[in-house]
């Protein structure tokens, strides 16, 4: 008897709203890391720790004055 095995990826999660906003976070606090600190090991960490280092972004205030428009339009 053959059984077949699936690998199966999903790049996007899957179900409530919640995972939903943690995946968006954590590409937001890629976007964030790479514009500030331009090093990859700190782009995966902060992927890591995504909505936290979002969080503390916002207390130490990089998102004043528009500068999450700054960020964004870096990438465009």
């Amino acid at each position: 008897m053959e059984s077949k095995r699936s690998i199966n990826i999903n790049l996007l999660p899957e179900g409530d709203i919640v995972s939903v906003l943690v995946f968006v976070s954590r590409i937001l606090a890629i976007l964030v890391s790479w514009y500030y600190n331009s090093s990859i090991l700190w782009a995966i960490f902060h992927f890591i720790i995504g909505p936290f280092y979002i969080i503390y972004s916002l207390l130490i205030g990089r998102f004043v004055d528009g500068n999450i428009t700054a960020i964004l339009n870096s990438y465009i």
